[in-house]
């Protein structure tokens, strides 16, 4: 009889180092493995999802290896981050996985269990009187439009327009449609039909394109029959600035082994204008912020979550320190640590902090509302960052 988990051998983990790519189990815990999971292991998430993971080892030490990083992008693993590991006394570990609030987090796409709207192959004859047909299971809610499906919900949004634009769409390559919603910020369900039809079943990774032309790689989720867009379907998100109730069409493009995302807006309702609004006060807030905390601070900027990769560098300050051919420079935080960052120049003359800006904005653990001071040092080469935090005194770097 297996053992209640609360009596199971375990040891923790905090996610520090290169944590991303290997994680080395403590050495006082050796003794309780057995023989077989000295070459391979299973992690279990809390939401029943497996990763088969490598074991490697280094001399005395050993690691989870292969497999290893799939399951740190799946999840989601921060730095700072808590983990669990019960020993199941055979091959594998049930993972527990607590952020930085100290509070367990939700496996995001196995969540979709509870997400009653979620996609399952229901197969219904579409009425002959009418091209559309709303099936209803329990708890779930999904049109087929002319054979297409449209992934619903419980939730209802004023949205009408946006779905009516959606449901126009014409294509002789497959699609599906999807309303945008908070629970879909970190994966996006592809109905089964849609699947099957692009023979997308062993493929691990397809290419988003947006309407602009630019393009994401998106890791494609495999689990118990489901599958989902997950890894990078954050970063299109927050580049295309989707809010609830935007409807998005999912176009197959097979030339490209690619899917083109047509994007149709929700029309912005009260609480969206009262944001906007509260945006414009946080602004002056900045310019007040850039003024007055020292004489040789060179700009400000609010964090916003469309700012977490890519950060503007104002036109002013590019000509007055002479940057504009400058590929680099090098951030500090309140702590001393150092951040080497890419600046990446457009063709219409702007620049960004790029490359590694989100690893400084993950490390320092910036939300929504935070105003970043950047503070000259040794030309823009070098840039000390002081952290004003939402409803706090500045944390000062240096």
């Amino acid at each position: 009889m297996e053992k209640p988990l609360w009596e199971r051998d375990s040891f923790f983990k905090v996610m520090i180092g290169d944590f991303q790519t290997r994680l080395r189990i403590p050495p006082c815990f050796h003794e309780h493995l057995s023989g077989e999971i000295l070459v391979k292991s299973v992690l279990r998430s809390r939401g029943g999802r497996r990763w088969a993971v490598m074991l490697r080892r280094e001399g005395k030490n050993l690691f989870f290896g292969e497999g290893w990083e799939c399951f740190v992008a799946d999840l989601a693993i921060q730095l700072g981050e808590f983990l669990l590991f019960v020993y199941d006394g055979d091959l594998g570990f049930d993972v527990k996985i607590y952020g930085i609030t100290g509070c367990e987090k939700v496996d995001p796409i196995a969540s979709m269990k509870v997400e009653q709207e979620e996609e399952m192959e229901i197969r219904e004859k579409v009425p002959a009187k009418t091209s559309t047909a709303l099936i209803r299971a329990p708890g779930r809610r999904r049109e087929i439009l002319n054979g297409r499906v449209i992934l619903g919900g419980l939730k209802v949004f004023s949205n009408e327009s946006a779905l009516n634009s959606a449901r126009s769409f014409k294509s002789s390559r497959p699609f599906f449609i999807a309303t945008y919603r908070r629970s879909r910020q970190e994966y996006m369900t592809i109905p089964a039909s849609f699947m099957r039809e692009c023979d997308l079943g062993s493929m691990e990774a397809i290419i988003l394109q947006d309407q602009k032309g630019r393009s994401w790689p998106v890791r494609i989720a495999h689990w118990i029959g489901r599958v989902a867009m997950a890894k990078g379907w954050a970063k299109f998100r927050d580049v295309n600035h989707l809010k609830e109730g935007d409807v998005c069409v999912f176009e197959f493009l097979e030339a490209d082994t690619a899917i083109h995302v047509h994007i149709f807006r929700a029309k912005q309702n009260t609480a969206g204008v009262l944001r906007r609004a509260g945006n414009k006060k946080r602004e002056q807030e900045v310019l007040k912020a850039e003024r007055s905390f020292r004489t040789d601070a060179i700009f400000a900027s609010i964090f916003l979550k469309s700012r977490k990769y890519n950060l503007n560098i104002p036109t002013r300050v590019l000509k007055e320190y002479d940057a504009t051919k400058l590929s680099k420079t090098t951030l500090r935080d309140p702590s001393g640590r150092s951040w080497s960052v890419d600046i990446k120049h457009r063709v219409d003359g702007r620049a960004l902090l790029s490359h590694g800006w989100f690893d400084f904005c993950k490390a320092n653990h910036l939300q929504v509302g935070d105003i970043c001071i950047f503070q000259l040092n040794d030309g823009i080469q070098v840039m000390d960052v002081h952290i004003r935090r939402l409803g706090l005194h500045a944390i000062t770097a240096g």
